[in-house]
């Protein structure tokens, strides 16, 4: 096993959903981190699809969101974590928020062996940058290390009961597409933003030119570090906060005037995958011209997934943004 300080590390981090308002990203409250993370490498004598599931079991165990698994060799993408595992509290102070840890796992196969390269980076600074430095670089260390640690555990344990670890084995490919359609809306254009707390844009489109954006993005993992009381809270916090940027909104020039006409809780139907809701209603003046602005947000287990549409008002306008929403709560719905 190979541990190096890499300062690339960032260009190998598969973007993973993030909130996206506006082009803006939620701010680190100390600043973001440096760039650098920690890459462990290290070979595995195992078929790529043992490896891989071995891989997924570890992450679910650990914590993380696996947004998109390979059927065998190939790149992971994992939602960023932003809880504190029991080995990390040890080397932070009592009441320190969690900086957030990106992952970027990959594996290729070498010969009768599978190379897998870990790679971990911290997304923000923690109060006190200067005094915090090694405390952010042991971190990522630890998270890194701690899932090629758990990986090696795993397959010594496969191992140790007869299993036969060369040979292929089914597993689940899970993957979060995106959607040819939402809807009546085609897909018609996708961003993934650079910076891992940034994540992912998509943006469909009707014939006539009607446009909706989704944003998928990390959020809070269903554990007992946030039970649904906690993703309710999380739901109208950030709908709160949406309304609060109305005016910097007009202030720039988007619309000359706006207000919130009606802010609602969405209640998750019995066998929902997602966890809570919220939608929220601005009337806003667009170059004088009066239009609906629809806030929609759903927390699932480790990510959150937002629509928005402005269109003028039309009970068809509404009914197509309702169905594209429907659509949407079931095609990013965890696949199995």
């Amino acid at each position: 096993m190979t541990l190096l300080r890499h300062a690339c590390v960032a260009a190998l981090l598969l973007a993973a959903p993030l909130s996206a308002q506006d082009g803006k990203a939620p701010e680190c409250r100390h600043g973001p981190a440096d760039d650098e993370g920690i890459v462990i490498t290290g070979s595995h004598a195992a078929h790529p699809t043992r490896l891989a599931n071995v891989v997924d079991s570890v992450l679910e165990q650990g914590g993380y969101t696996v947004l998109r698994s390979p059927p065998g060799e190939g790149r992971w993408q994992i939602a960023p974590r932003f809880t504190w595992t029991a080995g990390e509290k040890e080397i932070a102070d009592e009441g320190d928020e969690h900086p957030g840890v990106s992952l970027f796992i990959s594996s290729q196969v070498r010969g009768d062996s599978t190379r897998l390269e870990v790679g971990a980076r911290v997304l923000c600074q923690m109060e006190g940058a200067g005094a915090k430095a090694d405390e952010l670089t042991a971190l990522e260390a630890m998270a890194a290390i701690m899932v090629e640690s758990a990986i090696t555990e795993q397959l010594d344990t496969l191992r140790a009961r007869g299993v036969a670890l060369d040979q292929p084995v089914e597993r689940p490919i899970r993957a979060m597409g995106v959607p040819d359609a939402l809807g009546a809306f085609a897909f018609q254009e996708r961003h993934d933003f650079p910076d891992p707390r940034m994540g992912t844009s998509l943006r469909y489109a009707l014939p006539d030119g009607m446009r909706v954006d989704v944003y998928v993005y990390p959020g809070p993992a269903a554990d007992s570090s946030c039970p649904r009381s906690c993703a309710e809270q999380q739901a109208q916090s950030e709908t709160l906060e949406f309304a609060a940027h109305l005016p910097e909104l007009v202030r720039r020039g988007h619309y000359r005037q706006a207000s919130v006409a009606s802010d609602e809780a969405v209640q998750p139907p019995a066998g929902a995958a997602w966890r809570a809701g919220r939608h929220l209603v601005a009337n806003v003046d667009v170059q004088g011209e009066q239009r609906e602005s629809h806030f929609y947000l759903f927390l699932f287990p480790g990510y959150e997934v937002k629509v928005r549409a402005t269109y003028a008002p039309s009970p068809e306008r509404r009914q197509a943004v309702e169905a594209l929403v429907a659509d949407a709560l079931v095609k990013f719905a965890p696949q199995p």
